[in-house]
């Protein structure tokens, strides 16, 4: 069941995103700590969770995504790697 209340968290954290009328750092930075929280909760090694944190930083940042980019998109199709 852990899993399924994980993936439940990690799903609300990124509908708020998709669901906010304005996207900005803030509400991105929100995100990322619903979903460590959610990984926290989870038993998920601190030091992943860190590295996990700082990759998602790394590749979302909303003051380079090119002009008439929908944010939102660009947000869900980032892929993070280990």
């Amino acid at each position: 069941m852990v899993l399924g209340e994980l993936g439940n968290k990690i799903s609300s954290a990124l509908s708020k995103v998709e669901h906010s009328s304005i996207l900005t750092e803030q509400s991105v930075s929100d995100m990322i700590k619903e979903i460590c929280n959610a990984l926290v909760a989870a038993d998920v090694n601190i030091k992943i969770i860190f590295n996990l944190r700082e990759s998602i930083k790394a590749r979302i940042q909303l003051n380079t995504i090119p002009a008439g980019l929908n944010k939102r998109k660009y947000i869900r199709k980032v892929r993070i790697t280990p």
